[in-house]
């Protein structure tokens, strides 16, 4: 290994999987504190760029300027409240970050340490998740967080929504995640990016559970400030284009959006009032969903902004142009979360909150993101593609939990069990089938343990299914020897990872990617030719967390490979027809076109579904099966 990569590397493996990445070689004091001086001021009030009406902010950036000015509003609390009454619902505010690879926040970054000194700030009072797992790409993993299932059980295990995908999450799936919160007493809104599809009315975020919504459909823009989608401007309210957005950098109206929400929440609640009511009838706690487009490609920062001293000093040594831009996006989200958990505070609904920061799947390196020291990037099954920063804060936490971190296993489809059945206590529908596992007593207990007896060392999962994906690159079902499968199980006290019949959908040969430059890297010390020669990869991941020695074909670990095939073929039992339909064409596309103009340019829908009735998959897996056969299982047969 070269001595430059050497110095960037965790120095222990704890370090790896639990602390922040240190680079030995640049010493960073300087420009902390430097930093500091500029994003600490007390008591300002920021001058929002538009329409946030009487909402004072903090911690935001003035449009033009390079100034950046804060409010102790901001910061976290030292102090802490006990739980709220049997009969109260907290406040959710859920971020959401996109393509926020693992060194992107400052408290895990070797290049851009300085980007995120709100988050690190609410991480370091709340809960460090240092295993969180998510889905390696952006619709896989907003379908598993609203549903809190595995994506190839609710049919969202191929491909990511485009503007002219004429499929999305099923209308079948009715027990989203808003809707049971709404259904319990919760006002629900929703901010930035969907993704679960927009070919038909029905299946827009008002329809699906959120009482409002500011944001665009899907993907990523090609102008932050334009709303560019594929030819088309795509920002929305409601239902209806949103043409006053436009001019506006996304992150700053997400920002005014979520402050509007807040302060119009607070607004309705009966005098003195600041928890949440259990009673549905009055809707008085909130929920607030925030799903910011930030870092997604195009990644981009405001003019002004980019011609600071401060975006300078965010960016420091960094010699790639997208990942500099990366480091000014990063810092402005940041700052709104500092801004949304300031309103919570100034309208008095803090004490009572919980916020939830994560990213959706890992970085990507061509376009600014960066996952180092983890292998591989978004799209992929390795650490890179789904290991990810992750935290919940909140002054409801029990003091032991306070600044504590958890490394048991934790998966997106987590989120719904734990925040409403463990946070909220709300009772699930009895007939529910979830993925996910309620985490809520795992997590306020932390590490030391906690009094449900099936704990293990890892929390109480034993396993995550990264996914299983039967449709292959040209849009056809794959033969057997090429469906993808996908997943981490604790085996005999070890945590392992198995990936089987995976290709390179992003060219990268598998590889690490380098901060400062997010240059392709590989190992001197690589011991992975087969691996690289074939498609089984099988990784110890306690003892090899950068994924560098692949086992799959080493006859010692023939059990655990025989373990993970088991268990592939158990969930094989379960997946669901696919929804994905390809990309529009012919009369389906000159009809989506024709929509498209006829609402001013503006995506929408071209489609029109009575009640909740879908066509049916192309994909049927009966269908599939019967290719197989007689084989029960795609997962049956190894390379």
């Amino acid at each position: 290994m070269t001595a430059s990569a050497q110095l960037l590397l965790p120095s222990t493996q704890s370090d790896a999987q639990g602390s922040a990445p240190r680079s030995l070689g640049r010493p960073l004091c300087a420009a902390v504190a430097a930093l500091a001086a500029l994003v600490v001021a007390v008591g300002v009030v920021v001058r929002l760029p538009r329409g946030a009406g009487a909402v004072s902010a903090s911690a935001g950036f003035v449009p033009g300027t390079g100034e950046v000015l804060s409010s102790s509003a901001a910061e976290p609390s030292s102090s802490l409240t006990p739980p709220p009454p049997s009969d109260s619902l907290p406040h959710i505010v859920f971020f959401l970050l996109d393509d926020a690879g693992y060194n992107d926040l400052g408290y895990n970054s070797v290049d851009m340490p300085l980007v995120s000194p709100m988050m690190d700030g609410l991480m370091r009072t709340g809960v460090r998740l240092t295993n969180y797992i998510t889905q390696p790409s952006c619709t896989p993993t907003r379908a598993s967080l609203l549903t809190g299932r595995y994506p190839a059980s609710v049919g969202m295990q191929h491909e990511c929504v485009q503007p002219g995908s004429a499929w999305g999450l099923s209308l079948g799936e009715t027990n989203l995640l808003p809707q049971l919160l709404k259904a319990a007493g919760y006002q629900t809104a929703m901010v930035g990016k969907w993704d679960l599809g927009h070919v038909s009315e029905q299946f827009w975020p008002t329809h699906r559970g959120f009482d409002s919504w500011i944001g665009f459909t899907c993907r990523g823009l090609s102008s932050y400030e334009l709303y560019s989608n594929s030819d088309y401007v795509d920002i929305q309210k409601g239902t209806e284009p949103f043409p006053d957005a436009v001019g506006t950098y996304s992150t700053f109206l997400f920002r005014d959006e979520a402050l509007r929400v807040i302060q119009e929440f607070a607004g309705q609640m009966p005098s003195g009032d600041t928890g949440g009511s259990a009673d549905p009838s009055t809707g008085t706690a909130l929920f607030l969903y925030v799903a910011f487009n930030a870092i997604h490609d195009t990644v981009s920062v405001p003019s002004g902004f980019g011609n600071s001293s401060l975006y300078s000093t965010l960016n420091d040594g960094i010699t790639f142009g997208n990942r500099r831009d990366a480091a000014g996006a990063m810092f402005l989200a940041d700052q709104t979360v500092g801004d949304v958990v300031g309103a919570l505070r100034q309208h008095g609904l803090y004490d009572t909150s919980i916020v939830v920061v994560a990213s959706d799947n890992g970085g990507s390196p061509a376009d600014g993101g960066n996952n180092w020291p983890l292998r591989g990037a978004k799209k992929e099954y390795f650490q890179g593609g789904v290991l990810v920063p992750a935290f919940v804060h909140s002054p409801l936490l029990p003091p032991s939990a306070v600044g504590s971190s958890f490394s048991g296993l934790m998966h997106v489809s987590d989120w719904l069990p734990t925040l409403v059945h463990g946070a909220c206590k709300i009772a699930l529908p009895s007939q529910l089938p979830l993925d996910g596992v309620n985490q809520w007593e795992a997590l306020t207990q932390g590490d030391s343990g906690s009094s449900t007896s099936t704990m293990t060392h890892r929390g109480l999962r034993a396993e995550v299914l990264h996914n299983m994906d039967y449709i292959n690159d040209d849009d056809l079902a794959a033969t057997s020897d090429g469906v993808v499968g996908a997943m981490s199980r604790v085996i005999e006290g070890t945590l392992y990872k198995f990936i089987l019949h995976v290709t390179d959908e992003v060219g990268s040969g598998f590889s690490w990617y380098l901060p400062y430059s997010s240059a392709s890297y590989f190992f001197p010390d690589l011991e992975d030719v087969d691996g690289n020669e074939g498609t089984c990869f099988l990784f110890d991941l306690d003892n090899d967390p950068y994924e560098k020695n692949n086992l799959c074909f080493q006859n010692k670990y023939l059990s655990v490979r025989n373990m993970f095939t088991t268990r592939l073929c158990a969930h094989w039992g379960h997946i669901a027809d696919a929804q994905y339909v390809p990309k529009v064409s012919g009369v389906d596309k000159r009809a989506m076109s024709a929509a498209f103009e006829a609402n001013g340019g503006y995506i929408t829908w071209w489609q029109d579904v009575e009640g909740s009735s879908e066509a049916p998959s192309l994909y049927p897996v009966a269908e599939f099966m019967t290719q197989i056969a007689p084989k029960t299982c795609p997962f049956s047969i190894l390379p």
